[in-house]
């Protein structure tokens, strides 16, 4: 009883904050030869600070509390400098070693109120303002008149670059899917890109036919979650569903004027394909609706 009244406890983060930062100084998780920091020796001398052998820890023991403080009010900051300073969000690697980082901390070291905390709160709008950048300066996809039906084309090659660097751009974002709100992850994924920027580009494509490959690297990112939780299409999504049910009309259209056996298979391949896809995100509701 000596010792609470003592607010030992509450001291204890003030006393340890700082040589843990000293420890912890070179610590970048973004690297792949970083070592995880529950292996460093502060992180191992204070899981069992307060533990007694034969002992079990009771629920009300401030002590149990020790790591998840230090988690919130030193590590958080150092991982919020390190997406401010030294994260790359084109880097799927990176991204993925933040990710698994995040959700380490947030799933087994953060109490429920302390993912309310100031500090987590930062983290969250620091990553949410380097994805928007990178969205803003990277996803580039000019809409212009000068496109062709010939794939070689240097326009068109370099669209096609582009049309890559955004969907490995969507790729990065939607590796948040499940850590980051859903609402935020929704509102940089699919309004911040692909409505804003892979669907407008693809409206405008003169080959529709090579539109259903660049198609079917969007479904292949989109998280298959999303579309296991309900068997309806998610209101998000509606614009991209929208889209395809239209190309399946336009290839409809162009296979019954094709002169040639060949032409005809090529349309008939696909339509089956469009057809796939709208079934995976739940979206024949709107070729239905179109018929």
């Amino acid at each position: 009883e000596s010792y609470r009244n003592a607010y030992i406890t509450q001291c204890l983060p003030l006393v340890f904050s700082p040589l843990i930062r000293l420890e912890m100084l070179g610590w970048n998780p973004l690297q792949p030869s970083c070592p995880n920091f529950e292996e460093y020796s502060w992180f191992i001398s204070l899981m069992t600070y307060g533990y007694q052998e034969g002992h079990d820890p009771s629920a009300d023991d401030p002590d149990t509390n020790l790591i998840p403080i230090i988690v919130n009010k030193v590590l958080l900051p150092k991982v919020t400098r390190l997406v401010e300073s030294c994260w790359d969000p084109f880097s799927y690697q990176q991204t993925k070693r933040l990710v698994s980082l995040i959700t380490l901390l947030f799933e087994d070291y953060l109490h429920q109120d302390s993912k309310k905390s100031p500090e987590v709160d930062k983290l969250i709008k620091s990553i949410q303002h380097q994805v928007e950048q990178l969205i803003i300066h990277e996803a580039f996809l000019p809409f212009t008149a000068d496109r062709s039906s010939n794939a070689d084309s240097k326009v068109e090659r370099f669209l096609s670059f582009q049309y890559t660097k955004c969907i490995k751009i969507l790729k990065n974002v939607l590796a948040w899917d499940g850590v980051l709100g859903s609402d935020l992850v929704f509102k940089l994924s699919i309004d911040s890109l692909l409505n804003r920027h892979i669907v407008a580009f693809l409206q405008t494509s003169p080959n529709y036919l090579d539109s259903v490959d660049k198609i079917d690297m969007v479904i292949k990112t989109l998280p298959v979650s999303w579309f296991e939780r309900s068997d309806k299409l998610l209101p998000q999504l509606n614009s991209f569903a929208t889209y395809l049910a239209s190309l399946t009309q336009t290839i409809e259209r162009k296979q019954a004027q094709c002169a040639t056996d060949v032409d005809k298979k090529m349309h008939k391949t696909a339509m089956r394909r469009i057809m796939s896809m709208l079934l995976r995100i739940n979206g024949m509701d709107l070729v239905r609706k179109n018929r």
